[in-house]
């Protein structure tokens, strides 16, 4: 994990913002303690830094880059498996965040939308900007992962839900992936669709094969 990557991101984005030091060091210090908290087998700093990698790759096609930066730094802040108000709270902290940091308004409003709209990446409005959608597409980019990482990806998420018994967790990945499947398109926007869409399905359908055939060792 390249940490020297992720502190230079933070800090090249804080300092467009705040002069004040103590507050964009603070800030860091609670991101990089909560997303490496014993329980984040996935959702850690190895994600921020692929999804900053990937807001790297498609920055010129993004309105406001800045806000999706922001949003891979704040969206799984919060995070307990199973529970349902984890984007809320990582949507507040946010906000209180980028108000300390005095980033405007307008651009505070746009991340915390975007963190709410991980909750459910699909059931979205029609009115939500293109930003939104490709970061929503960029989380889940792992779907359309060479199988070998994505295989690393979903025993990485049954650790985060080991607290769960076998029966019920596997009964709510395979619906899970069940409702992806029956989708006209995983992805929202089209190069996401291009580059990931079909991989993405041939996971999906050996993850479930897998499951038919054995139950995943941890």
């Amino acid at each position: 994990m390249d940490l020297k990557f992720l502190e230079y991101k933070w800090f090249n984005l804080t300092l467009r913002f705040s002069k004040e030091e103590n507050i964009r060091e603070k800030w860091l210090y609670e991101i990089v303690s909560k997303h490496s908290s014993f329980n984040r087998a996935y959702h850690n700093l190895e994600h921020i830094i692929e999804l900053c990698c990937l807001i790297e790759d498609f920055e010129k096609q993004l309105e406001n880059p800045e806000s999706l930066y922001f949003a891979a730094f704040f969206h799984d802040i919060v995070y307990f498996p199973g529970k349902t108000n984890n984007e809320i709270k990582s949507a507040l902290l946010a906000r209180k965040a980028m108000n300390e940091l005095s980033v405007p308004e307008d651009i505070t409003d746009k991340v915390t939308s975007i963190i709410r709209n991980t909750k459910d990446h699909f059931h979205i409005g029609s009115s939500e900007s293109r930003d939104t959608l490709f970061f929503l597409d960029m989380d889940l980019s792992i779907l359309g992962s060479h199988f070998d990482k994505y295989e690393e990806y979903y025993r990485q998420i049954r650790k985060e839900f080991i607290c769960f018994p076998e029966k019920v967790y596997k009964n709510g990945r395979k619906k899970f992936l069940r409702s992806l499947l029956k989708r006209n398109f995983i992805f929202h926007t089209e190069p996401f669709r291009n580059k990931f869409e079909k991989q993405a399905r041939e996971n999906i359908l050996l993850e479930l094969k897998n499951y038919r055939r054995v139950w995943i060792n941890v």
